[in-house]
């Protein structure tokens, strides 16, 4: 068993519950968000080791989430898109790993 925890960030409840049933059935601690105001708040209260957040929730989306985070957190981050393949690019001003996948 492991310490490590995970933010899933995702509007999607179905696409929650896989990553959830998938990483912590390898050990990780699932942290759960369903827009990105909420994943904010969770990093700041939690502190996950590892943050995966949906590019396209409502309100404040993924990207957006995440350079609100880079404020409080260094954690590494890693935006999920699940739309049709093509080419996004994320100007990421502040320091910290981020990652689009």
């Amino acid at each position: 068993m492991t310490d490590t925890s995970i933010l899933v960030a995702d509007d999607e409840p179905q696409i929650r519950r896989v990553l959830r049933s998938t990483l912590s059935s390898r050990g990780y601690l699932i942290i759960e968000a369903r827009t990105g105001e909420e994943a904010v708040e969770a990093v700041r209260k939690e502190k996950p080791d590892l943050i995966l957040l949906d590019v396209n929730m409502p309100g404040i989306g993924g990207i957006a989430a995440c350079r609100e985070i880079r404020e409080s957190s260094d954690a590494p981050s890693s935006c999920l898109r699940s739309e049709t393949p093509s080419v996004t690019r994320c100007k990421h001003s502040t320091p910290g790993p981020m990652i689009m996948l």
